[in-house]
């Protein structure tokens, strides 16, 4: 609610997840890796590597949750059944959620600007992602992302970090994305408990790697 002082936090933290913050994620990981082999230079090869794998896994976990897994099951987002049920009583407002993304994205953004007191509760930002997120919910990408590179990100501290309590920071922020995906109205629980778990799994095929393993080897 707009009321509601934890409400740019929550939307703050859902970005994070998003297409940018990913991306701002592997970068840093490189730089990061980099910087920690930079007296071993043999490794700087493996870790574009490593980043690389990094990122078409991102790109491929994206990709096939966006433009076929979604699809499949084709379920509406919590936020456009309230928007349908709050200004909708004619047939149409039901019929809207199983159109293509960008003619959805239009109805909604129409509705709610011809019905601007009925969304006066609720964050601005968040009610502009109302519209903007316009695809079908299950499973949720951005629980993937957070929980694959929260995943990765674990990984490497523990292999790299002096202090191995560090893992505990990205795991929290994973937990976190997945939660405010459902406090924004987006996501039922369902989707991004679908979305944790292909990002672990998805983590732990990488991290299974036998190279992978290998540039983390301090005898090597």
């Amino acid at each position: 609610r707009n009321t509601d002082s934890l409400a740019p936090l929550w939307y703050v933290i859902t970005v994070t997840g998003g297409v940018y913050g990913s991306a701002v994620i592997i970068i840093a990981l490189t730089f990061y890796l980099l910087k920690y082999f930079k007296k071993e230079p043999k490794k700087k090869s493996s870790v574009f590597f490593f980043a690389g794998t990094v990122l078409i896994f991102q790109i491929l976990i994206s990709g096939s949750t966006l433009f076929y897994f979604k699809d499949v099951f084709r379920n509406p987002r919590p936020s456009q059944l309230y928007i349908s049920e709050r200004v909708s009583s004619d047939k149409s407002g039901k019929e809207f959620l199983t159109a293509p993304p960008e003619e959805k994205s239009l109805y909604l953004r129409k509705k709610i600007e011809e019905n601007k007191r009925a969304f006066e509760d609720v964050y601005p930002p968040i009610l502009s992602s109302w519209s903007d997120e316009s695809g079908f919910s299950f499973p949720s990408g951005h629980s993937e992302t957070s929980f694959f590179l929260g995943t990765i990100l674990a990984f490497v501290l523990f292999k790299t970090g002096s202090n191995k309590y560090y893992i505990f920071i990205p795991v929290i922020w994973s937990i976190l994305v997945a939660l405010s995906r459902v406090v924004i109205g987006v996501h039922f629980p369902a989707d991004v408990v679908a979305g944790a778990f292909i990002g672990l799994v998805m983590a732990f095929i990488i991290t299974s790697f036998k190279k992978i393993k290998i540039i983390f080897n301090k005898n090597i």
